[in-house]
């Protein structure tokens, strides 16, 4: 009944830019979901992320990836998982260890496994959690992931820089820095000339391209690789690497 006023159903998300960008969010979000690591709009999660600061949400994201990785890296039963942390995350680290927890027992338990049972569910298993304040860190804010199992214990550590840039800065002591995402393989060994050639050489002729290679050198003669890769790595080719004389240990991860 009002001439100036006209009311319409809410359209904002039918042009075709708005639906492009939503098939695209959905997408990714399922990937990542499918893969056990942390999502954006997801229910029933341990914190709300809108009330987080600015700087703090990578973080959340960083630790699920770091657990999953840290689970790739030490397979087996797992038997405790702690989370540590310096800088603004510490005040978090409670419902980061949830995260954590999601991430690392995901391959292990699948689609029962979630933000509102993980808790529950490592409990129910047996698995020790907790978390802590980390030590000695040189970055403003740092995160770390410890699982351990009969056979090991694996740790990996991460930081944030400029606000959202993800990076994983320190796998078993070893420093290195690489983005948590895609295809690698992390190879230990024993630091002697001829390395690095032998490993690239079964990979050229698996066929397997390298799309960046991370070095860290330890304190006992011994360094560690992170070898990230277009493809997936078959069983076939790990047994070639770990068949190599300086060979201390090698696995395959997907993030």
């Amino acid at each position: 009944d009002i001439e100036n006023l006209s009311a319409t159903p809410h359209l904002g998300a039918n042009t075709l830019e708005s639906q492009s960008n939503i098939a695209r969010e959905a997408a990714e979000q399922a990937i990542s979901a499918a893969r056990g690591l942390n999502y954006p709009n997801a229910l029933n999660l341990p914190l709300k992320l809108e009330d987080l600061p600015r700087g703090i949400e990578p973080y959340i994201n960083l630790v699920s990836k770091m657990a999953y990785l840290a689970a790739q890296i030490n397979k087996g039963p797992i038997k405790s998982i702690r989370i540590e942390g310096s800088g603004e995350v510490v005040q978090y680290l409670k419902s980061m260890l949830v995260f954590a927890i999601v991430g690392a027992l995901h391959d292990s338990l699948g689609d029962s496994l979630n933000y509102v049972n993980a808790k529950f569910l490592a409990d129910e298993k047996g698995i020790e959690t907790s978390f802590g304040e980390l030590a000695n860190s040189v970055y403003k804010s740092e995160i770390a992931v410890k699982i351990m199992t009969d056979e090991a214990i694996s740790n990996v550590a991460g930081t944030v820089f400029d606000g959202s840039e993800e990076r994983i800065v320190n796998i078993g002591g070893f420093k290195t820095d690489f983005k948590p995402k895609g295809k690698m393989i992390i190879f230990k060994n024993t630091d002697v000339p001829g390395v690095i050639k032998s490993v690239s050489t079964i990979l050229a002729d698996e066929n397997i391209n390298i799309a960046d290679f991370r070095l860290g050198r330890g304190k006992e003669g011994d360094a560690l690789a992170v070898i990230l890769v277009d493809s997936e790595v078959q069983k076939s080719t790990l047994d070639k690497l770990a068949a190599l004389q300086t060979c201390l240990m090698v696995r395959y991860a997907a993030l």
